[in-house]
């Protein structure tokens, strides 16, 4: 069956940060997750190149990360959007970085490449926020007394211990290009000044 489902168009997602629960899903599976729908407690998805919608229901490896993504909202997995969910019960959506992360931690062997590529794009990006974050953040004119290499440890000890809470799942490069971001970071915010 699997061979009959249309693919995920990933130039459509390089570009998207988050997912809902059920987009992630598809696209661990490579399959375009417009061609996904919820029906109560079934998930089907549309067969293309049909005249007629034809739908067929998921695969048994959706329904089974489907359900251990659910569970792991809020613990593991963290939801980008948790006061709609509280509040109008809205699905769950994700950062995909995170959710690659936390799919390999499941053992996942099938994810796609493309979704591995991006998840590792968008992990640079998110890292570089984060940085320029804990630069604003704490004590910066500490801060601005440290060489660059000596931040760039800081920061690298920060994430590490958030990471230890199970309150990130950023994972870093080399010091070296954390402390070339440093450089960076001083230099625009040097010029902005």
């Amino acid at each position: 069956m699997q061979e009959r489902l249309r693919r995920p168009d990933w130039s459509f997602w390089k570009e998207a940060e988050t997912a809902t629960l059920l987009e992630a899903i598809a696209l661990s599976l490579d399959i375009d997750p417009f061609t996904v729908e919820r029906n109560h407690q079934t998930v089907l998805i549309r067969v293309p190149d049909q005249r007629i919608a034809v739908f067929e229901p998921a695969p048994d490896d959706f329904y089974r990360r489907y359900q251990l993504a659910v569970r792991s909202v809020g613990e593991t997995l963290q939801p980008t959007n948790s006061v709609e969910i509280r509040q109008y019960r809205d699905e769950s959506r994700v950062r995909l970085n995170e959710f690659v992360a936390w799919a390999i931690t499941k053992g996942w062997s099938t994810i796609p490449e493309e979704l591995r590529q991006l998840s590792s794009a968008q992990r640079r990006n998110a890292y570089r926020g984060e940085l320029a974050a804990y630069t604003r953040r704490f004590k910066p004119e500490l801060l601005a007394k440290l060489s660059d290499d000596q931040l760039a440890c800081r920061f690298a000890d920060h994430v590490e211990a958030l990471r230890t809470e199970g309150k990130s799942v950023l994972k870093l490069p080399q010091l070296r290009h954390v402390a070339n971001q440093v450089a960076k970071l001083r230099a625009t915010d040097w010029a902005a000044q």
